[in-house]
This record gives C-alpha cells, structure tokens and sequence, in this order.
C-alpha cells in the first residue's frame, strides 16, 4: 500500500478513536495510539471511523486569511455547537449560521509540552559527520483544516528556522504550546463542523552537501545499524503516553527525497487543500468538540541518519558498448566515493596503452570520457581526470578495442669496442611505417599496394637502447585470396660519423656471451609459436651497407613492387582464409638485438724520405691507432715528435714533417705535435717522414764554479748569480760564418753543493757534409754582491791556492791535458758588478761570446778526421772575490798626507762585509795630538775622494758606504803654528 494511503488512515485512526468529555472542564494532554503495524492500523481505523472523519483528508478546498482570522477569534469561546450530523459539502457555505445558545457545548484547550527531536548523520564509514555540514530548515506554523468547509488556513510563527548544532547533533526544539480545540456549528445551526487545527514544522527540508547521494534511517547494508539504535519515539493523545512499535517508528522516521534534492519525514501531512507538507511526526494536533481527540509524537533520543556517498563507477567497454575485463590493476565497476563539494576525480594508475585480458583477447586503448552520453571524441589522457558536476553524470567510461596483434616492442643495443653497452644518444633508428595490401596467390596476376600510416619515424631511447614498437592494431581479415598487413619500411640505422661499421658479432668475430642472440618467434593465431634456429636468427639480424652509409638487418619485398622493403621480423600480417577463421601472424624478439660498434681510427705510421716504414721513436708506436669518439674530433698526437732518435734497428733518424691521409704532399708539416681535425673519410691517418743521418752523441756534461774569499775561505755560492744562453750554431763555410741556429737565453745556474753549476744533457748532433755544428753555454755573466770589488780566476799573487787548484782540462779526442787554459776562464768586468769572460772563441757570431773550453763541435767530415769534439774539466773552477774596502787617509790642510795620532794607521783599509756595510771608525779621532815636533789640531773630515767646501766634525766618523769607490775616510788636521816670544827689559 503506498505511503499517502498509510499515511491518511493512520490520520483519520487517529481522529476518530478519541472521544472527549465536553463536560469535564479539564486541560486534555495529548494522548498516542500505539500502531502494531501499518496493516493492522489501517484495517482497525477504517472500521471505526465516522462518516464525518472519513472525509477528514479528502477535503481540498482552501480557506481564506480572513476566514482563518474569524476561526482564531472563535475559538476563545469557551463551549460551541456540536451538530450531530454533516450535511452534503456542496451545502456548506450556504447552509452555515450562527447556532443557538442552548446548543453550545464546552470545548478543551490542550497544552502540549516542549518537544525536542536530535538529528545525528553518519558517514559510510560509520563516523559521524559534523552538523555543520548539514542544513536542516522549516517554518513554524498555526494551522487549521476545515473538513467540512473544505478549507485549509495557516500562519508563521516562526519563519526560516534554522535548526542549530547541539554537541555534535542537529537539535529541533518545538516551543510548548496551547491549542483549543475547534467548535464550529454545522449547517443551519446543527451539529459541529469537522475541523482540527496544530501547529507543525512545514516547509521542512534537510539539506546535505552535493557530494552526498542520498540521506537514510538504515546504514550501508540496508539495516539499522547497531552502533545508531532508533530512539523510542512515543505518542501522547487524550488516552495517555504509548510507545510506537520498531515498525512503526521506522515508518515515521525514514527519510525521502523531494522534488528540489532536500530530504524531508517519509510520513507527511497530504491536505489536498494545501501544498504546505510537514512531518507528522513533528506536529501538534486537536480535533473537533465532535471528536474530542488530540496527539503529538516526542523522540526519547537522537535517530541518526545515514549518508551515502555520490560515486565515480569505473568502466570499461568496448567499441560497441559492451562491457569488457578491465587491466591488471583497474576493477571493472570500481567505485570511489566523492568526498567534498569541489572534488576532481583521478583515476588511481595509468591506463595502459594495450592488455592482455582475463578473457584471452588483446585491447588497445581508445579513450575515455565522463558521463552517460558517449561523445563522438573521446579523450585520449591515460590518467584520467575531471571535475565532477554532481549530477549522477560523473562516471568513468573507458573505451578499448579488441586487436588482433598486440603491442610488440624491438629493442637495440649498442655495444662499443670496450664491450660495454653506449648510450645511443647519437644512434637513430628511422623507418616508414607502411600498410601492405597483398592480393593474389604470388603469381603474374598477383597485385601490391602499400599505403603511408607514418612516415620519417624515429626509434625512442629507452635507458641505453632503442626501442621500435609496432602498435596494438585490429587488422582486417581479406576477402579475397591475399593478406594484408602492416610493415616498418626502409628501417635504417644511422650512426654517428666518428663509427666506421656496425655488426652482429664482436672484435673476436663472435657472438658476445655478454650480448647473446634473442629468441625469435613466429607467433600465429592459427598454430603454436614457432621459435626459429639460431642459424636463421643470425640471417636475419645480420646487417648490410647502404649507399648512404646506414645500415639494415636483411630485407624482404614483393618482386611485383620491390621499392618497398623491410626486415621481416618487423612485418605482420593477416590472411586470407575461405573457411572464415582468422590467421594472424607475426615475431617476437625476446630481448634486445645487440649490434657491437667498431670506430673510425687514426693510425701513426714513421716512414723515411723514401716511404719505407722504419722503427718509431721511444714512446711512439709504429701503427698505433687512436679512436675517434665524437663528431668533431681533432687528432692530437699523445707525445712531442723527437728532432733527432736512434732507432731499433741502430740507425739514427732525423725528423723531416709529417702529413695526413694517404697522399704524401710536396711540402710537410713540421710542427712537432700534430694535430688536425679529422674528416671521416677513412683519409685521416698521420704518417710521420725522418731522414736518415748520422749523429754524434755527445755525453752529459757539468761544469762547477767556486767562489773563495781573500782568506781563503768559500764562498756560499748562493750569494753570486751566474747566467748564461744555450747557444746552437753552425759553420758552412769559413770560420767566420758561423751562425746562430737557436739560442734559448736567460738561464740559470743553479747551485749544488755550494757550487754554481752549467748542466749539458746527454744529446746528438747531426753530422753533415759541409757543415760544422757547435752547441755551447753562451755569454756567460757572474754577478758579485756589491761589497765585493772583483773577481777572479787568480789569487791575489796570480796563483792559485793549493785548497783550490786550477783543474785539468782534456778533450775527448786526445788523453793529453790542454794547457794554458786558466787565462781563457779569466773574467772582466761588465758593468757595475757582473763580470764576463776576458777571452772568449772567434767560432762564433760576433755578438754571441763562447769560452774555449765550454763547447761541444760537431765537424764537417771533410774538414776534420775527429767527428766530434767536447772539454771534461775532472774538478771546479774557483774564482777569487776581492772585497771592497775602506781606506783611513791623514791630510792637512794642503791635502797632504801627515803622520796620523798614535792608534791610527795612514792607509789603513777596513774590508766591507756586506751589501749594508757601515763603516764606523775603531776611535775617536783626537781633537789635536803632536807629533814629531809639530801640533795638528782638528779640522773634520769627509767621505770619498772629493774635499766638501764644509767638514764633518764628529770626532768618530760613521757613515753608509755607498759601494762605489768613493768611501774612503779622509781626516783633516790643520798643523798649530808657534807664536814669536818678546821678552821686555826695564832700564
């Protein structure tokens, strides 16, 4: 039975099964029936219900404010007609008077107490939700219904009442309140109208937040959950209090959806006269003196509503609609709930682009898209998102076709000469990707037709491989004696200029167990994979050469159209079958196909004049060769090219130049480090050109010099600086032709063992019809400190002091020492204090100064039976310093040397110690002193050789010496004359 019929039989039970006792004069309090079930209920209502209650819902007329203010003014009288009988309705206006005074019977006014009824939401997850989020409203109203009248009026008492948040609960409080029951007389006077009148919560509605779908008495699993028991819900009527039973509170405190999505009581007033609805549940209700009843319902605890969530449902269907297993890691029908009112659905994982499903059959991915409604384009994101619109339109739709080849993927590897795996940054695969239509059986009246999917396609770099995929397609199955298909044509592997080759197997000419073969597979429909032998594997996958220098594993074509070609293993195709059933078939490769590099090289060949390969230098290898590993590569060769070396085979070579590629041209370079970019055109080879020649070795030689002051004491060598040229020359024709070939200038001798030392390395100079050649320490300048005077290779007797003998010089040519030689290491002044050789070589150019017996020669053959020559001194030269000094001179006053006073020496001289030497006198000078009959008195005294129109007079002289000569003391002392003695006599 639906609800409205419930509904207004439980009304009219309730109406009519009260009796009030006009007489009583008592304060009624409204009063429950107990209702066992909604079946019993209505059967026992109906039987007891009069004529006049019967009509109680079914009136639909309504009544006017005006009326409603007469009827309120009415029913402050204390006693009204009842008329025992109701006329016909379409008598009621015409037949109402004012009834007579003797008729009035006594009415009640019923006072309802407060009523407070609590609202609890609970979440899917059994929590409850924060009233906040919840709205629930309603206007207070008075309201009366007019039966017989068929008229219906109310009034707000309180409108737009928001029901407030009470711990956690929505609390509706109902005011108490004091209704009179109705007393209006019946037609002409006789009898009571049936009109009842309450006060009810109309226009109730609760409002729940979008992302909820639906509002429920019963939990998730349709049942009253335990943890949220019904509250006991009572009655009061005229008869007392009685509790409703769990059916029945059930039937009064479900919820229903309304037209506008707000929730409001499954059991609603249903006046006809009236679109105002409130739950019966919530109102106040007193009938006619004719009926005498009154009710209303309170709840003795919260009732708790429950919350269902708005879903997302996840599906996945085919082309046509029908539903279809989804992927690994997707759940056909998957729900995720909707958890706030601006919510963007993410579906969990990325859609695959292709999957095997559950039932056997392959799918490739073709969109998606929201809602019902299948759009005529799908969207094409594999993470599906969007904003939800909250409309029962939000759910995901996957569209995948079924094919009949799955994705298959063809990995390449690169492995270079080292062996190990290179990123193929720089590697391209490129390909077309060809549809092929083949018609026919392969003979003359056979036809092929190739169509463009994609041209100019790349190969993707995944980690260090490339990778090719032909996709998951559906191709269709011919009509016709044939196949059709699909192809990767024109495949080509271009390498980076700097890789000479590619191929299958190693340097060794073997397959690398590091990179093995792939399994490879026929796969059909129609038969079990067929896994082909190594043999035919290796067929296929070995590659050829093109014209343009990429490369390509075999190639098969149609003879009818040979200009489309391409690897088998990359072809698929579908045949023809008159029996109707489906033969597919393509390869697999079973893990990647590696292809080992081998790089372009530079390869160094030493060749002489005439191109005959000759043994390399030390440190260089005859045809060595050095990668090329870029796209711009410049050859640098590792080492310095030698002038001259000494081969293996005993032979000396003389470096000529060098040049690149394979044609040696006029004229070489000559740098001794080649380098030069290469051009990638197996023309980048270095050969390097020596002359033969013959050398003459010459030993590695030390001349040491020593420095000894006037005591005879050494020197620290470090205090002098000794510089000098290395010095190349050569002689072509006579002795004063000699030329400098090379002259490295400024070096420095360094000091060992307190000695300066000039170091020859061992070395060879070339030896050479019409040439002489010398090598020399050149232009040799000792530095002296400035307090010292002099040096040299004599003593200060022109000796040579037994401590430091002059040494014994030889040739290598001859056992027998040269003599005269310390005249030739004597050394003269330059400037200031450097010193250089006195006598120096003619051999040599006019502005280079080379002493005798430092040189190494190389002799023209012509000129001289000796091949070469050099000086082995067996010990140091030393070289005597002479200090400079202070002289102490006596003058007077003409400048005239005088005997100095007692404690001085005339000509005394104070050697200088340092490059800060002060000089300071051993004494004070005497004021005046006599000597030899005379007295000399004081005067002062200056510093240098020139007398200054003034005299210092401090007795003790000091001053800075100034290393120049000038610092000589000179005292002046000016001779006392004796004053004439008169001697007077008196007379």
């Amino acid at each position: 039975m639906k609800q409205t019929k419930w509904q207004r039989l439980a009304t009219i039970g309730l109406c009519s099964s009260l009796v009030i006792n006009a007489f009583s004069g008592v304060t009624a309090v409204a009063e429950t029936i107990t209702i066992e079930s909604s079946p019993t209920v209505a059967s026992s209502v109906k039987e007891e219900t009069t004529k006049a209650s019967t009509e109680t819902s079914e009136a639909t007329t309504e009544t006017s404010r005006k009326v409603m203010k007469e009827q309120e003014t009415e029913e402050s009288v204390k006693q009204e007609v009842v008329k025992e009988k109701e006329e016909p309705k379409e008598k009621v206006e015409q037949d109402i008077v004012a009834p007579s005074i003797n008729k009035i019977s006594p009415r009640a006014t019923v006072i309802f107490p407060e009523s407070i009824f609590q609202i609890g939401f609970v979440d899917e997850k059994g929590a409850l939700v924060a009233p906040e989020n919840v709205s629930i409203k309603y206007d207070y109203i008075n309201w009366e219904q007019n039966v017989y009248s068929n008229r219906f009026t109310s009034s707000i008492i309180t409108p737009n009442v928001e029901v407030p948040n009470v711990n956690g609960l929505k609390q509706i409080v109902l005011p108490a309140a004091n209704i009179a029951q109705t007393n209006y007389p019946g037609p002409n006077g006789a009898g009571t109208q049936n009109a009842y009148r309450g006060t009810a919560p109309a226009n109730f509605s609760i409002s729940i937040p979008k992302y909820y779908e639906n509002l429920s008495l019963y939990d998730q699993s349709g049942n009253i959950s335990p943890a949220y028991p019904l509250p006991i819900v009572k009655q009061r009527n005229k008869s007392g209090t009685f509790a409703l039973d769990l059916n029945t509170m059930k039937f009064y405190l479900n919820v229903k959806k309304k037209d506008d999505g707000t929730y409001t009581n499954t059991i609603e007033n249903n006046f006809k006269t009236t679109t105002l609805r409130w739950p019966i549940i919530m109102e106040r209700r007193v009938d006619s003196v004719a009926m005498g009843t009154h009710y209303s319902y309170y709840s003795e605890g919260p009732v708790y509503y429950h919350l269902t969530n708005r879903k997302v449902t996840e599906s996945f269907k085919d082309t046509a609609g029908a539903t279809i297993p989804a992927p690994t890691g997707f759940t056909q029908g998957k729900q995720t709930s909707i958890t706030s009112n601006n919510y963007t659905f993410k579906q969990a994982c990325t859609l695959p682009e292709t999957y095997k499903a559950s039932n056997g059959k392959t799918y490739k991915f073709k969109g998606w898209y929201k809602g019902k409604t299948k759009p005529n384009t799908l969207t094409t994101t594999k993470a599906p998102s969007y904003a939800v619109t909250y409309d029962d339109n939000d759910d995901l739709n996957v569209v995948y076709e079924e094919v009949n080849f799955p994705e298959t993927t063809y990995q390449f590897g690169f492995v270079n000469e080292a062996g190990q795996l290179v990123n193929p940054e720089d590697i391209n695969l490129t390909y077309d990707y060809k549809s092929i239509v083949f018609r026919g059986t392969g003979g003359a009246d056979s036809t092929v037709s190739f169509g463009t999917i994609a041209n100019n396609q790349s190969g993707v770099k995944v980690g260090n491989l490339r990778q090719v995929t032909l996709p998951a397609k559906n191709i269709a199955q011919p009509t016709a004696t044939g196949w059709n298909g699909e192809a990767f044509a024109n495949f080509s592997i271009k390498l980076p200029k700097y890789y000479k080759s590619l191929n299958l197997y190693d340097k060794t000419g073997k397959i690398d167990p590091k990179y093995p073969l792939p399994v490879k597979a026929t796969v059909s429909s129609a038969s079990s994979n067929a896994v082909q032998s190594e043999a035919s594997v290796i067929a296929d996958l070995t590659l050829t050469q093109r014209a343009d220098g990429s490369f390509t594993p075999r190639e098969t074509y149609s003879v009818i159209d040979p200009s489309v070609r391409y690897p088998g293993f990359l072809r698929r195709v579908v045949s023809y079958s008159s029996s109707g059933s489906t033969t597919a078939t393509h390869q697999t490769i079973s893990g990647p196909v590696y292809y080992h590099l081998t790089n372009r090289k530079v390869t160094e060949s030493f060749k002489d004049t005439a191109g005959a390969t000759i043994p390399a230098p030390t440190g260089f290898t005859q045809g060595k060769q050095t990668s090329i590993t870029s796209n711009n590569y410049t050859f640098k060769q590792a080492c310095t090219l030698p002038e001259t070396y000494k081969a293996s085979n005993g032979k000396t070579y003389k470096f000529k130049g060098w040049y690149k590629g394979k044609t040696k041209p006029n004229t070489l370079t000559t740098t001794k480090a080649p380098s030069y970019p290469v051009a990638y055109n197996d023309d980048d080879d270095l050969t390097v050109v020596y002359e033969e020649i013959e050398f003459f070795d010459f030993p590695a030689l030390t001349y040491q010099f020593g420095f000894v002051d006037e005591s005879g004491k050494r020197v620290d060598a470090s205090t002098i600086d000794l510089t000098y040229d290395n010095w190349h020359g050569e002689l072509l024709s006579s002795v004063d032709g000699w030329k400098t070939t090379n002259i490295e200038k400024g070096q420095v001798a360094l000091t060992k063992n307190n000695l300066k030392e000039i170091v020859y390395p061992s070395h060879s100079l070339e030896i050479m019809n019409g040439r002489s050649s010398q090598y020399s320490a050149a232009n040799l300048t000792f530095k002296i400190p400035k307090y010292y005077e002099n040096i040299s290779v004599y003593n200060k007797n022109g000796t040579f002091d037994t401590a430091y003998p002059f040494p014994t010089i030889k040739v290598n040519t001859s056992t027998t020492p040269l003599s005269n030689r310390p005249q030739l290491f004597q050394l003269k002044k330059s400037n200031n204090q450097s010193f250089i050789f006195n006598q120096t070589t003619t051999a040599a150019p006019a502005d280079v100064q080379v002493p005798y017996n430092l040189r190494e020669i190389v002799y023209d053959p012509a000129a001289s039976v000796d091949k070469g020559l050099y000086h082995m001194l067996d010990k140091p030269i030393y070289y005597y310093l002479t200090n400079r000094k202070v002289t102490e001179n006596f003058v007077d006053a003409n400048g005239t040397k005088i005997t100095p006073p007692t404690g001085f020496t005339q000509g005394n001289q104070i050697p200088m110690t340092s490059n800060t030497f002060k000089y300071t006198s051993a004494r004070a000078l005497p004021a005046s002193y006599s000597v030899g009959g005379k007295t000399y008195i004081f005067q002062g005294w200056y510093k240098g050789k020139t007398k200054p129109n003034t005299l210092t007079t401090s007795t003790t002289p000091t001053y800075n010496t100034t290393f120049d000569g000038n610092d000589d003391m000179t005292a002046m002392y000016k001779e006392e004359v004796p004053k004439a003695s008169v001697a007077l006599t008196r007379t």
